[in-house]
């Protein structure tokens, strides 16, 4: 049911978290965005980076409509990149 891993821009993996990501996005007002993953057993968990701190790029990026209508699609793995500001 997935294996979902963390990567930096690098490629270098940061952490296997498991489960199946369900969504990428600015999901809680913590700063940076936040994963929502699943597992098999109902766990639900969202992940976030307790270092994280918005730039005013990412903010605008957030404040944006395209950002917003994006977010109808969370799982298409296109949409993720988008979000995720790759």
């Amino acid at each position: 049911m997935g294996n979902s891993c963390l990567f930096d821009r690098k490629g270098n993996l940061i952490k296997e978290i498991g489960g199946r990501l369900s969504m990428c996005s600015k999901i809680a007002s913590h700063p940076g965005e936040q994963l929502l993953t699943h597992y098999p057993d109902g766990m639900v968990r969202i992940w976030a980076d307790a270092n994280a701190e918005d730039s005013m790029a990412a903010i605008k990026r957030y404040e944006h409509p395209f950002y917003h209508a994006n977010r109808r699609f969370p799982t298409k793995e296109s949409v993720m990149c988008i979000l995720g500001g790759i």
